[in-house]
């Protein structure tokens, strides 16, 4: 009998067991990053359904992955596997060991069926938070979600700790936290957990400071629109915010995004949801991957069970109303890296000129050949002309940034050479592209900013300008000496340049002003226009009042006329303004300003951030042009008092060497900072005259 017994109770056991595993859901195989799953394109897809979809019955808040992409975390409750097991639910996880990922079991932190939620990683992997209603280290439950945190310390998470009263004294923190690289924590907060006392809530932020949170602050309206915003996700760098947001009852749950902008101000909150092609669908908890590569987020099916999906994030560059990028100065000329898009739709890289001079968009020859572009009829021999006409380009960007070049002249440009070769670009930006934007110039940073008008918010006074509605050229009245002028604002120049009349009539009453014969340094604008540099007086003008700013020690260059009866130099450039003007003000007046233009409301910012450097004009006295073959030739020697401030240098001479530099193929800006130098020091110039080569001792001399 008691064999029998036996036997019985190992068959029920046995049959217990059976049906225990058919119940469990097995987990799959998974290899490879993101659980194994299929990246996918820009229309969103589900996530790893074949995974969650089986095993949970309720998915909340959207799974967080480790910066290395081998551990992931998520907050889910389990469907039943035994009629005697209660369901799991909390933050569970899973990583990759010996090239598989491990069936999920609960995190070592969370306490199951404690209302633990919400996992996110900071960006460095070192920490994660979460939300819980489990009782402080005192033992005390208030009913109310906060936010704790683990460690993680040799591989291990350290036993969780509560945030401070701080950020936990505020109630009903609700659905999603996120942190950005200095630990600086997002969160949303609402009056009431009930939706139907009205729809209420607001993005908070509690700076991270010596190693404690600050009180936190409600982000401004233009993150917190009216309604109920949570769930919020910042970016690593903090440039941009994700979170979700619903105004009413009769509205649906979508994702809004804002950007931070040059100034650190955030961009009024956008929705995402049309783009990513999931209009008047409701969607919630967003996340981006630590790569930046892949855009999570849950959508609500059936009013209540959110779905984790997924889809490519280059969508949010995409969305951004304004780009701000370096940009590389090479004799003062300020140039960008970007991107123009080839007929058959690749895309390839390109180095752009920024003219705010030019109103004309132009690309080299072997920039067109490499587009795509057809250029077989400039093939004919009848073609004589130095430029190509062409159909405005339909993809160019900066920064991720599409650029709207409709209607801006474009032209293939075959000579001349040097507008290419001395800078080693591809093209130009031009005044025309421009003034279709609102423009940051910071010198200082060295950074170019790019942005829909109305999205930046301008720093400073600003002062009322004149803005051609064809080519986009700024004017803006002057003072020089007390006597009223006209300049233009042309950062795509080398220097600031004016009519010689104009120039001499106040150098004449200023004898003690500063002033040679002859360009040197960045008054060399290309040594092959205008004609004649060697014979351009250049004068250093103590004070400048352009606008509401006043400008100091200027050096400018005067432009003799283009021939004997033709015209002014500022009669030329007057033919690109709204007003008249005498000549304009250039980079070495504006390297120690950020520059702001806000052309929709024709206004120019300027914020003064350094002192003028007075060491602009300290080297070798020697003007230079490119050739055709990339070597650099003398055309002339600045002369002070009638005397030539270099000896044993001749115009025609070519400039072989400085000191050990070769100068053949450099850029201009290069060649030309070998001669700076501290005044009375020495540079040894390789010089090749009439087929002869030899080296000779040349003296660097403050020249204005």
């Amino acid at each position: 009998m008691k064999t029998a017994s036996r036997l019985m109770a190992i068959l029920l056991l046995a049959g217990n067991i059976s049906v225990a595993q058919q119940t469990t859901v097995a987990f799959p195989k998974l290899t490879g990053p993101y659980l194994g799953q299929k990246i996918p394109g820009k229309i969103p897809e589900p996530f790893a359904d074949s995974v969650f979809g089986s095993r949970y019955e309720r998915f909340h808040t959207m799974i967080s992955f480790s910066p290395d992409g081998k551990e992931a975390y998520w907050q889910a409750r389990e469907k039943k596997s035994l009629a005697n097991d209660p369901k799991k639910e909390g933050i569970f996880m899973s990583k990759i060991e010996k090239g598989l990922w491990t069936p999920p079991v609960p995190a070592s932190f969370s306490m199951v069926n404690k209302n633990d939620d919400a996992p996110t990683f900071s960006p460095d992997g070192k920490r994660l938070y979460f939300l819980t209603t489990r009782s402080d280290e005192h033992g005390e439950i208030n009913g109310d979600e906060n936010i704790w945190y683990a460690d993680k310390v040799n591989d291990t998470w350290t036993d969780p700790k509560p945030l401070p009263a701080t950020i936990n004294s505020m109630k009903l923190i609700h659905w999603g936290i996120s942190v950005d690289s200095e630990y600086n924590l997002y969160f949303g907060v609402r009056p009431t957990m009930d939706l139907r006392d009205g729809y209420h809530g607001d993005i908070y932020c509690s700076k991270y400071t010596n190693g404690k949170y600050s009180q936190p602050e409600k982000l401004p309206a233009t993150v917190n629109i009216p309604g109920y915003k949570f769930s919020p996700y910042i970016s690593a760098d903090g440039d941009f915010l994700l979170f979700t947001h619903i105004g009413s009852k009769e509205d649906h749950y979508k994702i809004m995004i804002s950007f931070r902008e040059n100034d650190g101000n955030w961009s009024k909150a956008k929705e995402i949801n049309k783009v990513i092609s999931m209009s008047n669908i409701d969607i919630i908890n967003p996340y981006v991957s630590s790569d930046g590569k892949y855009f999570f987020f849950s959508r609500i099916i059936n009013g209540r069970h959110p779905k984790p999906c997924w889809a490519d994030a280059s969508f949010i560059e995409e969305l951004k109303n304004f780009t701000t990028v370096p940009f590389f100065s090479d004799h003062n000329r300020m140039l960008v890296d970007a991107e123009m898009q080839r007929m058959d739709g690749t895309w390839r890289k390109v180095r752009l000129w920024v003219d705010s001079g030019s109103p004309e968009f132009f690309i080299s020859e072997p920039l067109a050949r490499d587009l795509g572009i057809d250029l077989s009829a400039t093939e004919d021999p009848t073609f004589k002309s130095a430029n190509f006409d062409i159909d405005a380009p339909t993809g160019v960007r900066i920064g991720g940034m599409d650029l709207n070049f409709e209607g801006v002249k474009s032209r293939v440009k075959f000579q001349p050479y040097w507008l290419f070769s001395t800078m080693q670009s591809d093209g130009n930006l031009p005044a025309t592209l421009l003034k279709k934007y609102h423009v940051v110039f910071d010198y200082p940073k060295q950074q170019l900013t790019i942005a829909e008008p109305g999205s930046l918010k301008p720093k400073g006074a600003g002062s009322p300008a004149n803005i051609h509605p064809q080519t986009g050229i700024v004017q803006m009245d002057a003072l020089i000496d007390g006597d009223r002028c006209s300049l233009a604002l042309d950062m795509g120049a080398s220097y600031s340049f004016i009519s010689e009349e104009r120039l001499l009539k106040h150098a004449d009453k200023h004898p003690e002003w500063p002033r040679v014969t002859g360009t040197a340094g960045c008054a060399n604008m290309w040594g092959w226009w205008p004609a004649n540099e060697q014979n351009f007086p250049v004068v250093r003008i103590p004070q400048v009042i352009w606008g509401n700013e006043v400008f100091s020690n200027i050096g400018m260059v005067g432009v003799t006329r283009f021939s004997t009866s033709g015209q002014t130099f500022g009669e030329w450039y007057s033919g690109k303004t709204a007003k008249p003007v005498d000549g304009f003000l250039g980079p070495n007046a504006l390297k120690d300003f950020r520059v702001e233009i806000d052309y929709a409301n024709s206004r120019v910012y300027f914020e003064k951030v350094k002192d003028h450097d007075q060491g602009e004009m300290d080297l070798v006295g020697i003007s230079l042009h490119q050739l055709p073959d990339g070597n650099y030739q003398v055309v002339g020697i600045v002369q002070r008092k009638g005397k030539p401030v270099v000896q044993g240098v001749e115009p025609e001479d070519l400039m072989i060497s400085i000191d050990d530099f070769k100068t053949q193929g450099k850029t201009m800006g290069t060649a030309v900072n070998m001669l700076r130098g501290k005044p009375g020091e020495i540079r040894i110039l390789g010089i090749e005259r009439e087929g002869k080569r030899f080296r000779t001792a040349a003296k660097v001399e403050h020249i204005l």
